[in-house]
């Protein structure tokens, strides 16, 4: 009798055993129903033991693309037993539209039964009526638009709230240039009865090549708050947890328009407006022969970055030297267009007095507002030359007229009286006081004098010697130092306000050709042994001319 209530009591236990450790594979997807462009979350929950192995979710690959996994695992003691629970979240991304299987899972031993989930086409009834949490929109136009033409691609995130945070990659394409413009929008909008937070982003496209063309979509990956029945088993694992999106927005497929055949044979230019503009560093009506003057020339498109511009070609200038600078490219973005611009500057000395012509520019191009070419022009303009200062006629002297000399009178005899003699010896000896401090102030002068020249002449072999070395850096801080000294208190600060102070044709023309050298060492050669001679000569005109007129070097910025 006792070894049966023994096992009896045997068997009680092992059931007990067994049905507190029970195992339990639950598999539950947070909606029946999803959009194709959507990701829907799979829950796995092993419950009643510790995980042996890692869980097999390959065949889940068949019908969904697995973004992102995330365990988590729950230990607690039931009646002295320790019951072990293990959750994973599984993003999945249909590969198609349909009923899609999530087949039977198995862990350890323990299996689960499929589920299935609706996935609609995108642009089916069922998917516009939706009420979805979050989810991604773009818009892409014009929808055929010219090689090369800037077409807007807009994309816009919605959100319920529960978006907690995320990352939106940008589109791409073989076949495009895409360039982000501006900085995202956020606003909140209504959407079939729903308040939704928006984050709206645009792009310019740039397609490189006519024929179709694909934008593979901007994707968002993020966190969004979980939202679990409260009656679920597994309310209380994911209630206060997220869990992992993968957002794609619409797939863009246009058509590119080739160029025009009449439009081939020019430099292509499709946008909605080209423009050319000029400015002067002074009044070309001041135009002199061997004074350079700087124009400045911007060729701006809009719906074009500057590297689609083209390089100003700028005509020749009979008896007129040109020295053009490396160009400046910018891109700007105002709304929804990109603007780029090209600016180019030229040096114009002329070489003699007369008449100048400085031609037409013109750049052709395409008005993608009204479908027709257009051009974009400066006119030609015409100015008078000046001869240089050095070369000008001295004025004839005036004559000097000769007074009368009328004899006078011989003085008659004076009484003496010594105290009218006192005020011609005051001025005697106020004459040599006055002559004494001259001499002091002559003897100081002489010495800062001759400390200039020392300073000058220094400054002057430092020249020679970078010039003749043919070190353009050395050569064009020895100048610069040599200024300073020069012009003291309002030094000048490049090479063409150098050149403009001396006003000599032949030294203009090597110190522009210094300065391009500077910028252009890769390919610019400059000869220093040609550079001093040049130098050397207009230092010794500007001291003949000096000793000519008894006054020194011009001022830097002279006083209108």
């Amino acid at each position: 009798m006792q070894r049966v209530k023994a096992i009896i009591c045997g068997l009680l236990l092992l059931a007990t055993a067994q049905w507190a450790w029970a195992n339990e594979l639950i598999v539950k997807l947070d909606r029946p129903q999803i959009a194709a462009d959507e990701t829907v979350n799979l829950f796995v929950q092993l419950r009643g033991a510790s995980l042996q192995t890692s869980p097999d979710f390959s065949g889940i690959k068949k019908n969904f693309t697995i973004y992102a996994t995330q365990q988590s695992s729950e230990y607690r003691m039931v009646n002295g037993k320790k019951k072990v629970s293990t959750l994973w979240i599984l993003a999945l991304s249909p590969k198609h539209s349909g009923q899609l299987t999530i087949p039977s899972l198995s862990i350890d031993g323990v299996s689960s039964k499929p589920v299935t989930v609706t996935v609609a086409s995108p642009n089916s009834q069922v998917n516009s009526n939706t009420v979805r949490t979050v989810f991604v929109k773009s818009s892409f136009g014009p929808a055929d638009p010219y090689q090369q033409q800037q077409a807007n691609y807009i994309v816009k995130v919605y959100s319920d709230g529960s978006l907690v945070g995320g990352v939106l990659t940008n589109p791409q394409s073989d076949n495009a240039m895409i360039a982000r413009i501006g900085a995202d929008k956020t606003y909140q909008t209504t959407s079939k009865g729903k308040l939704y937070d928006v984050i709206e982003r645009h792009y310019a496209i740039f397609p490189q090549k006519s024929g179709t063309i694909t934008i593979k979509p901007a994707i968002l990956d993020g966190q969004i708050a979980n939202s679990v029945d409260p009656n679920s088993p597994l309310a209380q694992l994911v209630a206060s947890s997220t869990h992992p999106i993968h957002l794609s927005a619409q797939e863009a497929v246009f058509h590119v328009k080739a160029p025009p055949a009449h439009a081939q044979s020019q430099w292509w230019l499709p946008a909605a407006n080209v423009s050319l503009k000029q400015t002067w560093s002074t009044d070309p009506r001041a135009f002199q022969v061997g004074k350079p003057i700087t124009r400045t020339i911007t060729l701006t498109g809009k719906g074009l970055t500057g590297q689609q511009l083209p390089q100003i070609k700028i005509p020749t200038v009979p008896h007129t030297n040109t020295y053009p600078s490396q160009p400046t490219v910018t891109n700007e973005h105002k709304g929804l267009w990109v603007e780029g611009s090209r600016i180019e500057k030229i040096v114009y000395v002329p070489t003699m007095p007369g008449s100048m012509t400085i031609p037409a520019l013109q750049v052709s191009w395409w008005n993608t507002q009204t479908n027709k070419p257009a051009m974009a022009s400066l006119p030609a303009e015409q100015y008078r030359i000046a001869a240089s200062a050095n070369d000008a006629s001295a004025a004839p002297a005036q004559p000097v007229t000769q007074a009368l000399v009328q004899p006078q009178p011989k003085p008659q005899a004076k009484v003496r009286n010594w105290r009218n003699y006192w005020p011609y010896i005051s001025g005697v000896l106020l004459l040599a006081w006055l002559t004494t401090m001259f001499l002091y102030w002559r003897k100081d002068t002489a010495k800062t004098k001759k400390a200039t020249q020392v300073q000058e002449d220094h400054s002057l072999k430092a020249i020679k010697k970078a010039a003749i070395a043919n070190d353009r850096e050395e050569t064009h801080k020895a100048i610069l130092a040599w200024a300073a000294n020069q012009w003291p208190g309002e030094e000048p600060r490049n090479l063409m306000a150098i050149a403009e102070l001396m006003d000599d044709g032949e030294l203009t023309t090597a110190l522009i050709k210094l300065d391009r050298a500077l910028y252009n060492h890769l390919t610019e050669n400059w000869q220093g042994e040609s550079f001093w001679p040049a130098f050397e000569a207009a230092l010794k005109q500007q001291a003949s001319q000096a000793k000519d007129a008894k006054e020194p070097l011009p001022p830097l910025y002279p006083e209108e």
